[in-house]
């Protein structure tokens, strides 16, 4: 006898950002700055990072990695998917895969981090391996931490409106408790992308 796994799809209300144009926008930032060899990073694996095909839920790394990808495509160019680093949750994976990027025979140039903890990690191997940002590899990552503000040089970051989420989400809820039965639909929230000194032209040391 046969056996038949059925997936049923349970559709929920969420308050969600649109995270493909500013992630396109950091890569033509970068592009822009002459790298081509860029490493992205993430603890997400399988389908959550995959950008050739449907996934079973909206998955944000997903859209990030499509906006790199959209990023070369307009300028006739090909991302080289083997820059992809999906990593386990520790340090020790992160730190290993920063390594492997730019000290490779074809090296990174610039290094994406897919949320600001693996981002914390990102730069502190970079420090370890004597690499200056910028000027031997540029860094940006996903989310704004006050830290990224502190540290010399400041991270470019894509931010986003979690402020906004967390309001939209609030009174979406506070309506359905107040018996809204046909509310209309929300609007996914922009994310921004802010420059500050830790990209920069590609070469810059030499």
């Amino acid at each position: 006898m046969a056996v038949v796994a059925v997936r049923h799809l349970v559709l929920v209300d969420a308050a969600r950002v649109e995270i493909e144009p500013a992630a396109r926008e950091a890569a033509d930032q970068l592009l822009a700055l002459g790298h081509r060899r860029i490493g992205y990073i993430t603890t997400a694996e399988g389908s959550d990072v995959r950008t050739d095909g449907p996934h079973p839920l909206p998955s944000p790394v997903a859209a990030r990695v499509a906006g790199l990808v959209g990023g070369f495509t307009e300028r006739g160019l090909t991302w080289d998917t083997d820059l992809l680093r999906p990593c386990r949750h520790d340090e020790a994976a992160i730190r290993r895969a920063v390594v492997d990027l730019v000290r490779g025979a074809d090296p990174a140039t610039a290094l994406i981090a897919s949320d600001s903890l693996i981002g914390q990690v990102v730069v502190g191997a970079l420090q370890e391996e004597g690499l200056r940002i910028p000027d031997e590899v540029s860094v940006l990552m996903y989310d704004d931490q006050p830290w990224a503000r502190l540290v010399t040089p400041a991270i470019t970051v894509v931010a986003q409106p979690t402020y906004d989420i967390g309001y939209a989400a609030g009174a979406r809820l506070a309506a359905l408790i107040g018996g809204a039965t046909n509310p209309p639909p929300l609007v996914p929230l922009p994310a921004t992308l802010i420059r500050r000194g830790s990209i920069g032209p590609v070469g810059k040391a030499t």
